[in-house]
């Protein structure tokens, strides 16, 4: 879970970054998705809870403490 996690943590920070830049969010949001699948069984409920209501900048501030 640790691998995905930070994976997800640097997603989430390029993604943030990338919206402030307005660039393509695209390919972020896809592997976002596909690390919830991965992270669904172990991860903590909260951190699910975010990331299912797309509140992904709480989702990140969760990560940060972890």
């Amino acid at each position: 879970m640790q691998v995905e996690t930070a994976e997800l943590r640097q997603t989430l920070e390029t993604m943030l970054s990338r919206i402030e830049t307005g660039e393509d969010i695209l390919e972020q949001l896809e592997r976002i998705d596909a690390l919830y699948q991965d992270l669904t069984p172990t991860a903590p409920k909260m951190l699910l809870h975010y990331l299912e209501r797309k509140s992904y900048t709480k989702a990140l501030e969760l990560l940060k403490t972890l």
